[in-house]
This record gives C-alpha cells, sequence and structure tokens, in this order.
C-alpha cells in the first residue's frame, strides 16, 4: 500500500514538471513570435515613414518631341585685331582706360591656350584651379602658388566689361557659313550669345532659360530634319579670320538650361562631319518627405533646374559672405562683386570656402530636380564624305588647305545663306531626333494603396 501511494506521488511530480515545461515553451514561442512581429513590424514602420518609391518606366509613343538647346562655343575667346579695335580709336590714339589692360593681354601667353588639359579637372567647379591656388606652409603664412604670367593676363582680362570681353570675342556670324532648321534657313540672329571664361562667346539655338514662348516641338525624324550648321571662314579680302580660329565645341541640353560646357561638350575637329541623334529620356521624382528628396521649383519647367549651377551659385554666395568677393572666373550672382586673383588674402579665402564646401563643414543644400529629361546620342564622324583630295574640275569650289598638320586637302567653298559671299568649309554638325519614342521614369509612392 505505501509503494502504490509513492508511485501515484511520482507520477503526480512528473506531470507538473510537464506541464511545467509545455507552459514554459508556450511562453517562449509566443515570446519569440511576439518579437518577431515587433521586429518585421518595426522593420516595415521604419521602411514606410522612410517614404519609399518605386520606379515605373515606360515608353511613350506620343510621336513629339521637345527639341533640345544646342550651344557651340569656339575655344578663341580673345581675337587680337579685335583687342586693337576696342583699344585704340579711329585715328589710333590709344584708349588711356584700356590700354594697360591691352597690352598685358598682348603680351607673349595666349590666353586661348587656357583651357582644362586633363579629364580629371573637367569635374571642377571653378576653372581658377588652372593657374592660381592657395596652399598653407608650417607657419600657417599664405602664400599663393601660380603662375604670374598668366594671373596678370587673366586679371587684365577680367578687368573688361562683360560687354568688352564678349566684344574681343568671336562672333558667330564670322564661322557660321550656313544654318538650317527643318530644311528652312536660319541665321546667326536665331541663336542668344552667351560669356564664358574658357571660351569667351558661346552661342545656343533654341533656348528657353527665362524666356516666354512656345517650346520647339518636332514630329519629324532623321538626318535630314534637325538643325544643320556648317561652319567655316569668309574667302573675302581682308578676313582675318583663318583655321586655327576654330576651335569648336558642341553641347546638347536642356532649353531651359545652362550647359555645361566641359563635362557634356563634344569636340568637333576641323575638317569633319559630324552627325548626333538624339533621343529624350524623362525622369519625374518625387518630393520630400519621399525618399527622391528632389527640388521642385514654381515654373517645373523640365532641365530650368540644373544642380551643378545652383552649387555654383551657393558657392558664390558663401564667397561673398565669407570673402565680401566672389570668384570671377564663373557666373557673379547679382551684387556679388569679384575678387582680385592678385590678392593672396582673395585667393586663398576663396580656397578656404571651398574646402570648407569640400569636408562638409558648410553644405549648398543642392538636390537633385523632381522634373527633369536629358538627351542620349549617337555620334557619328565623317571626313570622306564631302572633304575630297583632289579639285573639282572647273577649280572654282575648291580651296587648298592643311588640317591638323596633314597633308594638303581640298575643302569645298558654299555660299552663305545671304549669298553675299563664299565660305571656306571647314566642319558640318547636324543634330536630329532619332526616334520618337521616349523614355520615361516615374517615381511613385510604393505605399500609396495601403490605407484605401
Amino acid at each position: 500500500m505505501v509503494e502504490k501511494n509513492q508511485t501515484t506521488k511520482e507520477d503526480k511530480q512528473f506531470d507538473n514538471h510537464g506541464l511545467f515545461a509545455q507552459r514554459l515553451l508556450l511562453v517562449v514561442t509566443s515570446l519569440a513570435s511576439l518579437s518577431c512581429c515587433v521586429y518585421y513590424y518595426g522593420a516595415f514602420l521604419q521602411e514606410y515613414f522612410s517614404y519609399p518609391v518605386v520606379l515605373n518606366v515606360k515608353v511613350n509613343n506620343s510621336g513629339i518631341m521637345l527639341f533640345p538647346g544646342v550651344t557651340i562655343c569656339n575655344r578663341h575667346r580673345i581675337n587680337k585685331h579685335k583687342i586693337l579695335n576696342l583699344c585704340y580709336s579711329e585715328d589710333g590714339v590709344r584708349d588711356k582706360s584700356l590700354w594697360r589692360a591691352c597690352d598685358t593681354i598682348l603680351d607673349d601667353f595666349d590666353l586661348n591656350n587656357l583651357h582644362y588639359t586633363n579629364s580629371y579637372y573637367q569635374g571642377f567647379v571653378s576653372p581658377r584651379s588652372l593657374f592660381i591656388t592657395c596652399p598653407r606652409n608650417n607657419d600657417d603664412n599664405t602664400t599663393v602658388q601660380k603662375n604670374q604670367d598668366i594671373v596678370n593676363k587673366v586679371d587684365a582680362y577680367l578687368s573688361l566689361t562683360e560687354n568688352q570681353r564678349m566684344e574681343i570675342s568671336t562672333s558667330l556670324h564670322e564661322i557660321l557659313a550656313k544654318c538650317s532648321y527643318e530644311v528652312s534657313d536660319c541665321y546667326s540672329t536665331s541663336f542668344t550669345t552667351f560669356w564664358s571664361f574658357l571660351y569667351g562667346n558661346c552661342f545656343t539655338f533654341n533656348p528657353k532659360r527665362g524666356m516666354k514662348g512656345r517650346d520647339s516641338l518636332m514630329q519629324t525624324t532623321g538626318a535630314m530634319a534637325g538643325l544643320g550648321l556648317t561652319f567655316g571662314v569668309p574667302d573675302i579680302i581682308g578676313n582675318r579670320m583663318g583655321e586655327e580660329d576654330l576651335r569648336l565645341r558642341l553641347v546638347i541640353h536642356s532649353p531651359h538650361a545652362m550647359p555645361d560646357i566641359e563635362n557634356d561638350g563634344i569636340d568637333i575637329a576641323l575638317g569633319t562631319s559630324l552627325s548626333v541623334g538624339i533621343e529624350q529620356v524623362d525622369y519625374h521624382r518625387l518630393p520630400e518627405p519621399y525618399s527622391d528628396g528632389c527640388y521642385k521649383d514654381d515654373k517645373n519647367e523640365p532641365g530650368a533646374y540644373n544642380k551643378k549651377q545652383c552649387f555654383q551659385k551657393c558657392l558664390q554666395l558663401l564667397n561673398n559672405e565669407t570673402c565680401g568677393c566672389g570668384d570671377p572666373t564663373i557666373n557673379l550672382p547679382d551684387g556679388v562683386p569679384p575678387c582680385h586673383l592678385k590678392e593672396a588674402n582673395d585667393v586663398c579665402c576663396l580656397d578656404k570656402v571651398m574646402a570648407k564646401l569640400s569636408s562638409d563643414e558648410k553644405t549648398c543644400g543642392c538636390i537633385t530636380p523632381c522634373v527633369d529629361y536629358k538627351y542620349t546620342m549617337t555620334i557619328s564622324r565623317s571626313s570622306t564624305t564631302w572633304i575630297s583630295q583632289k579639285k573639282s574640275r572647273s577649280g572654282d569650289y575648291k580651296y587648298p588647305i592643311t588640317i591638323s598638320g596633314s597633308s594638303t586637302t581640298w575643302t569645298p567653298m558654299i555660299m552663305s545663306n545671304s549669298g553675299n559671299k563664299f565660305w571656306r568649309v571647314l566642319a558640318r554638325v547636324f543634330v536630329y531626333i532619332q526616334t520618337k519614342k521616349r523614355i520615361v521614369y516615374t517615381s511613385n509612392p510604393k505605399y500609396e494603396d495601403m490605407w484605401r
């Protein structure tokens, strides 16, 4: 009897231990499940409140394309004959207010040779780094590292007003022999002109920045439509333009934005025909709080806002705030005076501001635009379609010329659109819409329909 009671007591203890183990397992399982739920729900909330987006891609077959802005720059910012005309009156008397600057500019070094020779430097915000910088020595005394001859010339050049700098640079009518747009003639007056430190005058076809009017829409594709440009020099007595004066660069860009000449430009070699087929790519992003965090301006014109130009303007405002002046080699906002590149304090102050931006000590907050479009390009070059090694039968429409140190070739002569003079053709450019299809990238909220 005693053994039976002892067995029953042991069974009850075993059952209690088993029940406890079951309950413990249940608690552990529940806690683990709850932890997983909390973890995944927390991760979901974290993602949800980061406002993620999904990218949709589609092909638009509307058949209508916005023709881009086409900018031509000539790396010949200074014409010596024009400097003489600027600095001397018709009777040969010097203009006292300009003659010192003119004499310095006309000295040995040719400023037309001052340009980026290494693609690494093309991403720099300011071309000032090409010829002057400000290192600091161990004593923390400011010293300027520079090429004095170049600095003197640049300082003299920048002492001229912008109108005077544009006056001594190449004019489009001096190098544009023919222009056609959608088969109709166009002229140098169809372009707007702006000044660039590295290039002098640049010329834009179809500019829309800050202008009212309809966009230039095209429904025709192929190389026979679009914009055709023929460059050369007039074959007239007294012409002072030569082949060495043509150093052309082409930029395809949004009509609403300033072109990025150095980073997006294409060199046009003399003696070639350049064809550029373009396709349009659209981008539609979402502003904050969505993860795109793009910039949406009031006008919302595609391509009107440019991240690099935003940074340049911000830099100049910071320069003015810190140094009391701005970098004269890039665009100066209204109310910002130019710094003096011959003054060590000015140069070193400009470098100090740039160093603070590079180290994120100061920020500009320049972000990607919400509505933007870009152009992809298919480029082909040819030097055989219109350059012949022999004269024409009459010999009247070809002109002997040596290109880039090669053997003598013969380049054609053409009549200008106005029909008043012949031109020696040195280069041709064709810009056309390659296809009516547009690739459209659109950002949409990932959880847009979650609570509906």
